[in-house]
C-alpha cells in the first residue's frame, strides 16, 4: 500500500442519504467521521422524493426542516394510476406514511451542508480499494481523485455504498434473499406538465399503456424537473445508444398524453430493479446502512425513509459503543432495531419472483 496512514473514529464509505444522516449525528456526539464518497460530486439525479412524518422529524431534529420544506414542494400522497399523465385516473393508491416531496438530490444537499457544519469531512471523488479488519479496528485504503491511496485507520466503518456495496463485499455479507424486476431506465427532464394538471400534482403517476411504453412520471421539483421511469430489455437487444434525446422525449410525450409537449432532456440513466435483504448487517467492526443493508423498488417510497432510519439508529448505537468501552458485538443492537421492519416492508417484493 502506498499512502501516508490518518486516524479516524468512524468511516462511512458513501455520502447518499444515509451515509451523510449517519454523518450528522455522529459529529454531533462529538465524533465527527471522514466520509468518502466515489463520485466526482453530490448527486444531481434523484432516485426517491416522498418523505414520511419521521424522516420529516428528523429534519426537524437536526435543524433543516424549514430548509427541506423550502427545497421541496407540496404533493398529493398518493400514486395515481392512469394510461397518461393527461387521463382519466383508473385508481389511486394512497400513501398514508408520507408527508412531503423532496428530490434526493436536494435532500442531500441540504443533509451534505448540515453535516459539514457539524464536523464531518466529506471527500468526493475517493473510492474504497481494500477493507480488513486489524487490531482494535479496520483498515482502509481509499483511491483518491488524483490516484494517491492512503490508508485510513478506523475504529468502525459504516457501509453506506448502495445496493453494489464494496463495504458489503469486502466484509464477506451477502444477499441470500433478492427478487429481480428488470431493466429501467430514468429519463430527468424539464417539462411544463404542471400546466396540464390541476391543483397540487401526485407524488407518483403510474402510466398503465403498454403503447406508451408504460412506467411512471415523477415530479421532482415545484415547476418543471420531473423523472420518467421505464423498463427497457438489453437482453432483447435493446441499447441505451438507441434512447436518444428525440426518442426519449416522445416516451415522455406519449406517457403525458401531449404530443406537442416540449420537452428538454437533462439525463438520461439506467438502473437494475431490485428487492433484497442482506443476510447480516454487521461483520465485526463494520456496519451496513441504506441500500448496503436492503434494496427496496423505487416505486415504495420506502427505502430513502428507511435509510435515514437506519443511519441515525446506527449513529446513536455506535457512539455509545465507542464511549462505552469499544465492544463491537455491542453493535448487533442495530441489526436488532433495524432488520425487523426491513422486513416486514420487503416481504411482498422479496416474495414477487
Amino acid at each position: 500500500m502506498s499512502g501516508t496512514s490518518e486516524q479516524v473514529s468512524v468511516l462511512i464509505v458513501g455520502a447518499g442519504a444515509a451515509g451523510l444522516a449517519a454523518a450528522i449525528d455522529l459529529a454531533d456526539r462529538g465524533l465527527a467521521p471522514v466520509v468518502v464518497e466515489r463520485r466526482a460530486g453530490p448527486a444531481t439525479h434523484p432516485r426517491a422524493t416522498a418523505l414520511t412524518a419521521g424522516t420529516m422529524a428528523q429534519m426537524a431534529r437536526w435543524g433543516i426542516e424549514a430548509e427541506v420544506r423550502r427545497l421541496g414542494f407540496a404533493s398529493r400522497h398518493a400514486m395515481s394510476i392512469r394510461q397518461s399523465l393527461t387521463g382519466p385516473e383508473i385508481h389511486c393508491v394512497p400513501f398514508d406514511d408520507h408527508v412531503w416531496t423532496c428530490a434526493q438530490d436536494h435532500l442531500e444537499a441540504a443533509l451534505a451542508r448540515r453535516a459539514r457544519a457539524a464536523g464531518a469531512e466529506i471527500r468526493y471523488g475517493a473510492t474504497l480499494a481494500s477493507l480488513y479488519p486489524a487490531a482494535g479496528g479496520m483498515l482502509a485504503t481509499v483511491t483518491g481523485p488524483d490516484g494517491h491511496q492512503p490508508v485510513i485507520e478506523a475504529q468502525y466503518v459504516i457501509g453506506a455504498d448502495g445496493a453494489r456495496s464494496t463495504v458489503r463485499q469486502y466484509c464477506g455479507i451477502t444477499t441470500g434473499r433478492a427478487s429481480d424486476f428488470g431493466h429501467w431506465l430514468s429519463i430527468l427532464f424539464h417539462a411544463p406538465l404542471r400546466e396540464h394538471i390541476s391543483g397540487a400534482p401526485f407524488m407518483v403517476y403510474r402510466i398503465e399503456n403498454p403503447a406508451a411504453g408504460g412506467g411512471v412520471l415523477v415530479p421532482t421539483d415545484a415547476t418543471t424537473r420531473w423523472i420518467h421511469g421505464l423498463a427497457w430489455d438489453p437482453e432483447q437487444g435493446e441499447h441505451t445508444e438507441d434512447f436518444t434525446s428525440h426518442r426519449c422525449a416522445e416516451l415522455i410525450r406519449a406517457a403525458a398524453g401531449i404530443p406537442d409537449l416540449p420537452v428538454e432532456i437533462i439525463d438520461v440513466r439506467t438502473f437494475h430493479m431490485t428487492a433484497a435483504l442482506a443476510d447480516t448487517y454487521r461483520a465485526g467492526r463494520a456496519i451496513l446502512v441504506g441500500d448496503a443493508a436492503h434494496v427496496f423498488p423505487p416505486t415504495s417510497g420506502m427505502g430513502l425513509n428507511l435509510a435515514l432510519h437506519d443511519a441515525t439508529v446506527a449513529a446513536r448505537i455506535l457512539a455509545i459503543t465507542i464511549v462505552d468501552g469499544d465492544e463491537p458485538s455491542a453493535l448487533d443492537e442495530y441489526e436488532q432495531a433495524c432488520r425487523p421492519l426491513a422486513e416486514q416492508l420487503l416481504a411482498p417484493d422479496l416474495a414477487a419472483t
